[in-house]
């Protein structure tokens, strides 16, 4: 494709053109998805890409009472699974806006599909246990750098409110396929899958994912980043040079915003690190209650294992309907994002309490029904949380700052799910605080998300 001529101008995010940038040619995209097919098509990879990651994420919940027998674990012991992942999430984390910079987006989902290529991988050999255990943080790794990539990217983009919906109700639908999947092929009657062989299914779902978004990403490159955030902020204009005459009469902190956040500076922020441990809590909420979720019904309420696994897919239907049809409530009813937010919050804690209610009586039937709509509650606060710290921060955080929120928020999904194992390892009786330790978790999210809501508003500009 031949280079255009461009004019110097401002960001447009309507914009198509191509133009010749530090030696190479860049091509610019519009992020308006309707005036791009080829941004059509990146979206489905994404997509895609949220879809794997579910499968993978609710594999370990669904198989945590298959690993105790195969390997004769105890609830601790199965948690360090989690707790391992969390270091491939928060080392993305701290290297995500770094990572951009040197080898670009289509760099990062290479690194990010190789990581849950290799772990799948191993665990599809069905290892010793200890090993299992290592290359769990390979699909941290995987996950924490996709996460906090493919959040940055969608949240820049035209209508990222219902597009990051979307984007994490594939992610839901992940999770509640996995169960449902796994129990089935586990337990059928001619031919039944052994655990290992769901992971080698994942293998190769995850390297054809790395052939397609290799190639649909192939012009996402550091040279293209760094083209559009200098472009973004007015340090340069759409020819590539730089507006070195405006530039001249500006003032040092003015020229600060010229600078995309380091990591130092993100860590440095109060901002980035509300959101980080708001994400860190809900993240971890969230999963720590579908990967539990079954083992407390089989163990506490002595629901079978294959209908655990049916309420666990409700619960994630439901969250993947939240995601999906609230992203675009949150767009056309509410006025913010802080005030949805708000109110998803309240659902999920009323969810919870009904939940941990029903769980001393024998009306098994209502967990369905309940779960799917804690589900449905619990969805688009991660998306809705991404909107609003984009909205919230300013320009030279969107990648480093936000793609910290996304991979530190992604490492609770590690942590909170290994302490709920640690209580239940500590007695016989543990396993039964494991709906309270969620309500108190989303009950105390509810008030912090209200004292940033109140704090906020006033000035809060949808991005």
């Amino acid at each position: 494709m031949e280079t255009m001529e461009i004019e110097s101008g401002s960001f447009d995010d309507f914009d198509q053109y191509n133009v010749e940038y530090k030696g190479e040619v860049l091509y610019i995209e519009s992020k308006d998805w309707r005036k791009s097919n080829s941004l059509k098509f990146q979206i489905v990879v994404v997509l895609c890409l949220f879809t794997l990651f579910g499968l993978g994420d609710q594999a370990v919940g669904a198989l945590i009472p298959i690993f105790q027998k195969h390997y004769h674990v105890s609830d601790l012991q199965a948690s360090f699974l989690f707790l391992s992942a969390i270091t491939g999430y928060i080392l993305m984390g701290l290297l995500n806006g770094i990572i951009h910079e040197k080898i670009g987006l289509r760099g990062i989902l290479i690194i990010g599909t190789v990581s849950l290529c290799t772990g799948f991988g191993v665990f599809s050999t069905a290892p010793p246990f200890w090993v299992m255990v290592v290359f769990a943080s390979f699909t941290g790794t995987g996950c924490g750098v996709l996460d906090a990539a493919c959040n940055s990217w969608v949240g820049g983009l035209i209508d990222s409110n219902q597009i990051l919906g979307i984007l994490h109700g594939c992610y839901g639908l992940g999770c509640l396929i996995s169960p449902s999947l796994i129990s089935n092929l586990l337990e059928r009657k001619i031919n039944p899958w052994k655990w290992n062989q769901y992971y080698r299914l994942l293998f190769w779902l995850a390297l054809v994912m790395f052939g397609v978004s290799s190639f649909v990403f192939r012009r996402e490159t550091a040279k293209k980043y760094s083209y559009v955030f200098d472009l973004k902020v007015g340090k340069i204009g759409k020819d590539g040079y730089e507006l070195s005459s405006a530039n001249d009469e500006l003032e040092e902190d003015d020229l600060d915003k010229f600078q995309n956040a380091s990591l130092g500076d993100s860590l440095k922020s109060k901002l980035v690190w509300t959101f980080s441990l708001f994400l860190f809590l809900y993240v971890g909420g969230e999963v720590a209650f579908g990967s539990w979720l079954i083992s407390y019904l089989l163990r506490v309420t002595k629901v079978s294992y294959k209908m655990s696994s049916h309420i666990a897919t409700s619960f994630w239907t439901g969250l993947m309907v939240g995601r999906t049809v609230l992203g675009f409530a949150t767009a056309y009813y509410f006025n913010t994002e802080l005030t949805a937010n708000l109110t998803y919050a309240v659902g999920s804690v009323m969810g919870f309490i009904v939940f941990y209610a029903i769980s001393f009586t024998t009306w098994h039937w209502l967990f369905f029904v309940i779960a799917f709509v804690t589900g449905v509650c619990v969805g688009p606060i991660f998306p809705t949380t991404i909107v609003s710290a984009i909205g919230i921060l300013p320009t030279k955080y969107h990648t480093s700052g936000v793609g910290f929120i996304c991979a530190f928020g992604g490492g609770g999904a590690a942590v909170v799910p290994f302490l709920v194992g640690l209580v239940a390892n500590s007695s016989k009786t543990g396993l039964k605080l494991f709906p309270l330790i969620i309500l108190l978790d989303f009950l105390f999210l509810g008030t912090w998300w209200l004292l940033i809501t109140k704090k906020f508003l006033p000035t809060y500009v949808r991005p």
